[in-house]
C-alpha cells in the first residue's frame, strides 16, 4: 500500500482472506475503510467426537503406515503417505506448507475481532460447513460495528452460490 501510494483501503477476504483482513484491519486501522468478510475463518470451530476418532485414526494408521513401510526413506514414506491418505488441501502442499496449514488451521483470531473498528458486512452461508455459521454470530457479536447477512441455502462459498443477493448486498455495503 505504502508502495502503491494507497492511504486507506477497503478489504474483501473469503475464507483464509477474512483471517489475513481481519488481522490487517486489527493491527492497522487506519489503514482501512470498510471491510466485507465472506465465510471467513477466524475461530477455532468446535469439534465433537467425530473429528477426534479421525483425527486419531489418521495419526494411528500415519504410524502404521510408516513403520510398515521400513526400507522405504522416512522422507519418502511420509510423502507417500499423505499423498494417499491426506486431505486435498494436505496433499496439494510440500511439507513446510503443511506445517503451516496445521498452524494457521488452529490459529484463533477472536481475540483481535474488538480490535477491528472499521465497519464490517459479513456474509455466511447458513449451509457453510468449512466456517459454519455460528462463526459469523460469534464474529458480528465482538466486532464493534458489524452487520451479518445469512444467504439462504449457500454453502462456504455463498458468493457464488447465491451470486446476485450477494452482489445487491455487497454493493449495498461499498456505496
Amino acid at each position: 500500500m505504502e508502495v502503491e501510494g494507497i492511504k486507506k483501503t477497503h478489504l474483501v477476504g473469503h475464507s483464509h482472506g477474512g483471517r489475513i483482513s481481519i488481522i490487517l484491519a486489527s493491527k492497522y486501522p487506519e489503514l482501512v475503510n470498510k471491510i466485507a468478510l465472506i465465510d471467513s475463518a477466524c475461530l477455532i470451530p468446535k469439534r465433537g467426537l467425530k473429528y477426534y476418532i479421525k483425527v486419531y485414526s489418521f495419526k494411528t494408521l500415519r504410524f502404521i503406515y510408516t513403520r510398515l513401510f521400513f526400507w522405504i526413506k522416512d522422507e519418502e514414506r511420509v510423502e507417500k503417505f499423505y499423498k494417499k491418505f491426506g486431505s486435498d488441501d494436505y496433499q496439494d502442499s510440500s511439507s513446510i506448507m503443511r506445517k503451516i496449514l496445521v498452524k494457521v488451521v488452529n490459529d484463533n483470531l477472536q481475540p483481535l475481532l474488538k480490535d477491528t473498528r472499521a465497519p464490517t458486512l459479513l456474509v455466511w452461508g447458513d449451509e457453510d460447513e468449512a466456517t459454519p455459521l455460528y462463526m459469523g454470530k460469534i464474529m458480528e457479536r465482538e466486532i464493534p460495528d458489524s452487520g451479518l447477512v445469512v444467504l439462504e441455502g449457500a454453502g462456504h462459498y455463498s458468493y457464488l452460490d447465491d451470486y446476485h443477493t450477494f452482489r445487491a448486498v455487497i454493493n449495498s455495503f461499498f456505496d
